[in-house]
Parts: C-alpha cells; sequence; structure tokens
C-alpha cells in the first residue's frame, strides 16, 4: 500500500491497524498539531521503511527485562493519557512497564501527546527527567 499510494496513505493505515483515530485527538489551547504534510515525509517514509514492521517481533525475554531494569538508564515507560487501551502502543508501554515491575507514566493527550498538548508534554517530560 505504501509503495503504491504514497506515505500519507501508509501512515493512515499503520494508525488504523494500531487503533489510533487522529479524529478524536484533542488539542490543549493554542496547540497548533503538525500537519501531515510533505515536510514530514522524511520521518514518516524512514519509520514505514525501517521500524513499523519490525515491531510486531520485538518481544523481550525475562533476561532482557532484568537487564534493562539493572542497566546505568532508567526506563521510564510511557503513554498517552486519553490514549485508549486497547490501542497498540499503550498496551506496549503497559507491558514494558509491568515487565520492569513499575507503572507507566501518563503525559498529556494521546498518541501524539507531544504534538497535541506541547505545554502539558514538556511540564511532564520534565518532572519525570
Amino acid at each position: 500500500m505504501f509503495e503504491r499510494d504514497g506515505w500519507i496513505a501508509g501512515v493512515r493505515r499503520i494508525g488504523e491497524l494500531l487503533g489510533i483515530d487522529p479524529a478524536r485527538q484533542e488539542t490543549e489551547p493554542g496547540a497548533r498539531p503538525a500537519p501531515l504534510d510533505a515536510s514530514r515525509e522524511a520521518n514518516f517514509d524512514f519509520f514505514i521503511r525501517h521500524d513499523a514492521l519490525t515491531v510486531r517481533d520485538a518481544d523481550l525475554t525475562p533476561a532482557e527485562l532484568d537487564a534493562l531494569g539493572a542497566g546505568p538508564v532508567r526506563v521510564v515507560p510511557a503513554a498517552g493519557h486519553t490514549t485508549p487501551r486497547t490501542v497498540f502502543d499503550y498496551r506496549c508501554a503497559e507491558e514494558l512497564a509491568a515487565g520492569l515491575g513499575v507503572g507507566p507514566t501518563h503525559f498529556p493527550g494521546g498518541h501524539n501527546g507531544n504534538i497535541t498538548h506541547p505545554r502539558g508534554f514538556a511540564r511532564t517530560l520534565r518532572a519525570v527527567l
């Protein structure tokens, strides 16, 4: 589909498969979500070609989870506060958090909270860091 119909169609299809509905993403006052336009094409093209399909094979073993939790870098599983709990990336954050024995950190907004809620996202990020 991506090769035939282009990157915007590919991004929309990935959103459908993940359960992400851009129409239900609210914004904080003053936020101006970035449109799907040519300025974002290179990032989405790379994501679709290299990352999107590999996600389905990204299972961590118990030993890998233990190593991740014991490593020198703090891992903070995070998800959007308004992301439906059935959405793939929310479920991934929940499972990673459970595997590490912590709860997920919730950021304002949904899947793209950094875009739809930039001030709230930044406040939460600063608090987490």
